[in-house]
């Protein structure tokens, strides 16, 4: 027996990295678009139930306990030996999935139905085989009889802990040092480990034990439902056991659906990374696998106190005490988690220097909060074994059927969740439902009672009481703070939060959220693809600012992101002969997809992944040319590497601009994988962009991203966006790699033909080809980022090494290593040194810089300008600081073009005030001049001003009430 335990338990563990693996083989070559994630999920979890079924059969069919051993093993070989080959059926299936994208994609049901086949018929027959395991080994354990729902539940409880941790390795450890074919390959050694561990154990049972049941299999269904014994009355004929396995799949439902959606919360609360979802996927599990565990016991221990025709209604009892509770603890763990950012925000930043003591503190965290109901989801299957399992040859068959039901249910909770419930009511309305539901099955067993059993008034009426107190509560919780979720506190943690306590931290987190109001929510998109939202802020001057967050995260704005957003696009369509069809992959703000369409461009694909984000793209439209309306364009709803993989149209230039790599699936855009996929869809000429931020990154990542890129494109270069990261104090930038397929170069005479179409955009000035080679910073990315290991699919090292980077700052530290690395080469410098008059290239990159809302100091030497030149300068500063509110005067510099930019400021604010919109933060910012122009005494009664206009505003409120206190310290103000 020993054997069987062990082996249970490793084959929960290798039943869920398969899992895991399976899912991103199958996203590899269909995508990771969530419609496609769903479908292979309701394949594998509806394989295991279907699976479950015929073991059932299967069990019960064999004549001596040795026979169900020997299936066993084979099941587990059949596993493991179709795990090894499962990679190579992948590749060999790209024909096929490209055959059905290119004809199918534009009909999205057809498309879904063949992508469901595909799935099927690939991932069943393992899956099948995994499915049917339980049963068998179930029908082994209770051959000789003894306590059945103790012994049930802990093996099925073994198995469950075993999925946990195999959750945890998988994501800690496993696919990060063996890769995927290397975590396949150990799993299959597993299953082959289990196999042989069990067949070698499994002794020739004695000659009486293969005698312990008669012949006649009695089904507890049947036995529950017929008319066998006269004391059931005819009108529960049938019923309680009906109702017991609808509970038991409602409770499968609403398990799965709570997984689903506290997943997507806990995004948002802890950070989308892969380690988070490990964390939330290993904790719950485990609470499942403890319940198993824990009510095991319980059920037998109260019916060993029941004889004769009330054995089961302990377990009744509390199975309906359980489904009650289970609804009340999703409520008050939803409200807790939901309201989290900020404690775990303060959990992040007390262990930002230590990263595995911060996963292990979370860990922690979830297991409080994700317990309790995980555990009430867990005790269901051993009290409905209590209930209705009785000493006979069907056992198998019984437990099948019920895995099978609850599995269902767990499909259904999870597609429910995931396509219908949080895309059309939310997150927390779906919360309520769920919770409702399981109140309202908790209700039906407590008015029920059970048959055979004696009935106890205030038992059943406390039972429904709670019930009912769960269904109330559903009605008013879950509510969260809104600005929590949709700022995640997670991302700029801040240190200021190490102040507070923890119980405040999770009590009144609104009370301690930086930068609460600094703008409006203007959009809430929380469906299928993922959490969006766009803020809105509006400066002194009345310049709106807009920027998109996914997952909490700031993406794409109009001002501040500008320069990226602009030059993403700019660049290769400048320097490309001919670029007819563009790619864009991720529509963010739009900025980049309209800035394209200034280029004679005949057709220009956008694939984005996240529905939510189209609409908030919306919000951009002044900026981006409303490009998805544009008859030109093509909005693809798919993920983008899968699109490459499987179309067959070419590009002339396509341009990648995925959000960070330690958001969970989006590594897989920076991987040798994708970049070589990308560059086999490139025309002959065809040009390649990467976006890569430098913050939260390291040189040993940054560099093995760039070395991978290199690898692909040994044609490359690499391209600084910010303007003014120059100096030996500017700050850091984010950069493009540019890959060209073939052994074209960047010609200037092309960029100089092709540059006129920029004028055609408001965003971006652009007046001579000299300011896209001044941000040229290497076109040698093989000797500037050396040898090293690379990114690939199988091996996924930059997922797991960028989440470890959140809150690392090493920006200059890869800006060094890249100035002191090769870089250019004698032809590049020598097209650049064609500059002409060095002052007139200041004063067209100066005006670059400006458009896109990063002037910098020293942009144009007036001390080599004439006249000319500096009255130019001078036109593009008034102009800038007159339309722009400006916090930061240092950057226009001498003192004279200061002068010239205070004045148009001060100008540009008088008029503003006087239309008496928005006065507060017109009056802080005047205030906020007069005191840099060294007149503090004029300065305090418009500060005193704003402090009285600042209405709601804390953020205006406590810059003015700051600085009526320093001009009183400074001594100043008497």
């Amino acid at each position: 027996m020993v054997w069987i335990h062990i082996g249970f338990f490793l084959s929960g563990l290798t039943g869920l990295i398969y899992e895991i693996l399976w899912t991103r083989m199958t996203a590899h070559l269909i995508g990771a678009a969530p419609y496609a994630v769903s479908l292979v999920l309701s394949v594998f979890m509806g394989g295991l139930g279907l699976g479950a079924l015929i073991g059932g059969r299967l069990a019960d069919s064999q004549s001596e306990p040795r026979g169900l051993i020997k299936l066993y093993c084979y099941l587990e070989v059949t596993v493991g030996s179709y795990a090894l080959v499962l990679p190579k059926l992948f590749a060999l299936a790209i024909p096929l999935c490209a055959f059905g994208y290119r004809r199918l994609h534009d009909n999205p049901v057809l498309y879904h139905v063949f992508l469901f086949l595909f799935c099927a018929v690939l991932l069943l027959p393992p899956v099948l085989c995994m499915g049917a395991t339980l049963p068998i080994l179930c029908r082994r354990l209770t051959w000789t009889g003894g306590h059945w729902a103790a012994r049930l539940g802990y093996l099925y409880g073994l198995n469950t802990a075993g999925a946990a941790m195999g959750a945890l390795l998988c994501g800690f450890w496993f696919l990060e040092t063996l890769g995927l074919t290397g975590t396949g390959r150990l799993a299959a050694a597993l299953n082959a480990l289990v196999a042989a561990g069990c067949w070698w154990g499994s002794r020739p049972e004695k000659k009486n034990e293969a005698a312990v049941f008669d012949k006649e299999k009695v089904d507890p269904i049947e036995y529950l439902t017929s008319n066998h014994n006269t004391d059931v009355t005819h009108a529960w004929q049938g019923f309680p056991a009906i109702l017991a396995l609808g509970i038991f799949a409602l409770s499968g439902f609403c398990a799965m659906a709570c997984e689903v959606i506290w997943t997507r919360l806990l995004g948002l609360v802890l950070g989308p990374t892969p380690y988070a979802f490990t964390l939330v996927l290993f904790t719950f599990i485990l609470g499942l696998a403890l319940g198993n565990l824990l009510f095991g016991k319980l059920a037998d221990l109260g019916s060993s106190r029941s004889t004769g025709a009330t054995e089961g209604g302990g377990a009744w009892h509390l199975f309906a005490l359980t489904q009650a509770l289970a609804a009340i603890l999703i409520l008050v763990s939803s409200q807790l988690l939901g309201n989290g950012p900020v404690f775990f925000s303060k959990l992040a930043i007390s262990f930002r220097h230590g990263f595995w003591a911060g996963r292990a503190c979370e860990a922690i965290a979830l297991s409080i909060f994700m317990f309790p109901p995980a555990i009430a989801f867990g005790a269901s299957f051993p009290l409905l074994v209590r209930m209705g399992f009785h000493p006979g040859g069907s056992a198998g068959r019984y437990v099948g059927r019920a895995f099978a039901i609850n599995t269902l249910g767990g499909v259904l909770g999870a597609l429910g969740a995931g396509l219908i419930l949080v895309p059309w009511l939310g997150k927390e309305i779906s919360i309520s439902l769920v919770a409702g539901l399981q109140g309202l099955g908790g209700l039906a067993l407590a008015l029920t009672p059970f048959p055979l059993a004696r009935v106890r008034p205030m038992l059943r009426g406390g039972l429904a009481i709670l019930a009912l107190a769960s269904l109330s509560l559903a009605m008013v919780l879950p509510r969260w703070d809104r600005l929590g979720l949709s700022r995640s506190a997670y991302y700029d943690a801040d240190p200021k939060l190490l102040g507070y306590g923890w119980l405040e931290a999770l009590f009144k987190p609104h009370r301690l959220i930086s930068g609460a109001s600094s703008g409006e929510e203007v959009y809430y998109g929380d469906g299928i693809g993922g959490f969006t939202t766009v803020w809105k802020t509006t400066g002194p001057l009345g310049d709106e600012d807009f920027t998109l967050f996914n997952s909490g995260k700031a993406d794409a704005s109009a001002q501040a992101d500008m320069f990226t957003q602009a030059l993403c696009a700019h660049f290769p369509l400048a320097f490309h002969p001919h670029p007819r069809s563009v790619m864009v992959l991720g529509l963010a703000s739009g900025i980049t997809a309209g800035e394209a369409l200034n280029y004679p461009v005949e057709s220009l694909d956008i694939l984005e992944i996240n529905r939510q984000v189209v609409g908030a793209s919306r919000f951009f439209i002044k900026w981006n040319k409303d490009v998805i309306s544009q008859p030109k364009t093509r909005l693809i709803l798919q993920d983008g590497k899968a699109h490459l993989l499987l179309t067959d149209k070419r590009y002339d230039v396509i341009i990648s601009e995925p959000s960070n790599p330690w958001m969970a699936g989006l590594s897989e855009l920076y991987s040798l994988d994708f970049f070589t996929t990308a560059r086999s869809k490139l025309g002959p000429e065809g040009m390649f962009v990467q976006f890569i931020h430098s913050y939260q990154m390291d040189w040993a990542t940054f560099s093995m991203v760039g070395r991978t890129f290199a690898k692909a494109f040994p044609n490359s270069y690499l391209i600084r966006t910010l303007p003014d990261a120059v100096g030996e104090f500017a700050p850091a930038s984010d950069y493009l790699l540019i890959g060209i397929n073939g052994t074209g170069h960047l010609d200037r005479e092309t960029a100089e033909a092709n540059l006129h179409a920029s004028q055609g955009s408001t965003n971006v000035t652009l007046r001579g080809v000299d300011v896209l080679y001044k941000l040229i910073e290497s076109d040698n990315l093989k000797g500037l980022f050396g040898e090293g290991p690379i990114h690939t699919d199988d091996v996924p090292a930059l997922e797991f090494a960028a989440p470890k980077l959140i809150y690392a700052d090493h920006g200059a530290e890869i800006r060094d290593h890249i100035r002191k690395g090769p870089n250019l080469s004698v032809t590049i410098l020598e097209t650049m040194s064609h500059s002409g008059d060095a002052v007139n290239a200041q004063l067209d990159f100066a005006a670059y810089a400006m458009s896109v809302f990063r002037p910098f100091p020293g942009m144009v030497d007036l001390t080599k300008a004439d006249r000319v030149q500096r009255a130019h300068y001078d036109s593009l500063v008034t102009d800038y600081c007159t339309i722009n509110s400006i916090s930061d005067f240092s950057v226009f510099a001498p003192l004279s073009i200061k002068r010239t930019c205070v004045a148009g400021q001060v100008k540009a604010l008088q008029q503003r005030l006087a239309t008496g919109i928005n006065r507060g933060p017109v009056l802080l910012a005047m205030a906020s001049l007069l005191e840099n122009a060294g007149e503090p005494m004029k300065a305090l009664p418009l500060y005193q001003m704003a402090l009285a206009e600042g209405g709601d505003d804390p953020s205006l409120n406590e810059a003015a009430r700051m600085r009526i206190e320093a001009l009183k310290i400074s001594g100043n103000i008497f």
